[in-house]
């Protein structure tokens, strides 16, 4: 078993997994058994890319953004850096 998901009292969804040496425990920020089940699904075909060689993880990647990279089937590394405001001219004029 590559994956295992854990419930916690207030309900969320943890998965538990290996890397290599590094044991990673995030919270899957669901209290949904089948959205937990998929992203389960997700972080061990993920997984499985990474033994193979199919993909590899980003050079000098930082443990948070390893994770990230794992838990978006191997497609984001870094944080969304999304503008908290926009302005209206801004939208106007496109």
């Amino acid at each position: 078993m590559m994956a295992s998901l854990n419930k916690r009292p207030n309900g969320t969804w943890h998965l538990s997994f290996r890397l290599g040496d590094t044991q990673f425990k995030p919270s899957l920020k669901t209290t949904s058994e089948r959205e937990a089940r998929r992203r389960k699904a997700v972080v061990e075909e993920t997984i499985k890319l990474l033994e193979t060689g199919r993909i590899n993880l980003p050079a000098g990647a930082s443990r948070p953004e390893i994770l990230r990279f794992v838990l978006s089937g191997g497609k984001q590394h870094t944080k969304l850096d999304v503008p908290r405001t926009v302005e209206l001219r801004t939208v106007v004029d496109q």
